[in-house]
């Protein structure tokens, strides 16, 4: 798909200016306005087709061999191992929607209000990757950002029991290692917003399953064990 978008690189924007010092154009103005809101409509729409897929599609989760082992207290532990990263395609997706609203600039001594900084590396290249920053007047912008990827919307670890019949049995949610701060994050938010589209998160998910668990009372029922990832909403 081809999209133009007509968007400003000045900052403030100057719609119009009036011809008489007491006398507003009222008629010109509100064309002028309603125009330039078309144009961030638009804008909004294109780049809001990416982040409605945060996060479902914009991580890879993969699932090791599973571990069933027992604590000291004879309860069963299921242990599931994970790895999480970006997905690239994903941030190919992101960099181009932004690279076509980006609508700041930096001149001398003046940088713009926000900035989004996307650093990733094509797995299937051997070099080291790359770094682009976009640079926006419009923090409407850099905050849906902030807001698509917190909150309700922030990303959990979903983790689902089915049976035989692969229907759903027991399901829980769980926060990443890079999401509750144990390890780096995958991206910084506020109004200098930068995506770490390398960084990898790895570790366990374990479930406890004691005697008088709802776990406990399927367990023998119990045939797959499948993560996604979802937002919290679904949780």
């Amino acid at each position: 798909m081809d999209v133009t978008v007509s968007d400003s690189k000045i900052k403030d924007r100057l719609l119009g200016a009036g011809t008489n010092s007491k006398e507003l154009e009222g008629d010109r103005h509100h064309i002028q306005y309603s125009s330039y809101m078309d144009d961030r409509i638009r804008g909004d729409k294109i780049l809001n087709t990416v982040l409605n897929d945060y996060p479902s599609r914009a991580y890879v989760i993969t699932q090791g061999l599973h571990e069933f082992k027992l604590d000291a207290y004879r309860n069963a532990l299921l242990r599931v191992p994970y790895k999480m990263t970006w997905n690239y395609n994903y941030v190919v997706s992101l960099n181009e929607a932004l690279s076509i609203l980006q609508d700041g600039s930096n001149g001398f001594m003046k940088q713009s209000p926000g900035t989004v900084t996307v650093m990733a590396k094509d797995p299937s290249h051997l070099l080291l990757g790359k770094k682009d920053v976009y640079k926006f007047n419009d923090m409407n912008r850099v905050h849906n950002i902030n807001d698509s990827l917190t909150g309700f919307n922030e990303a959990r670890i979903q983790l689902v029991i089915k049976n035989r019949q692969l229907t759903e049995v027991y399901k829980k949610c769980y926060e990443s290692n890079s999401i509750n701060g144990n390890k780096p994050s995958f991206y910084n938010l506020g109004n200098n917003f930068i995506v770490y589209g390398n960084q990898q998160d790895q570790g366990f998910l374990t479930l406890p399953i004691s005697p008088n668990s709802k776990l406990n009372a399927v367990l023998k029922d119990t045939y797959r064990v499948e993560l996604s990832v979802v937002k919290l909403e679904k949780c």
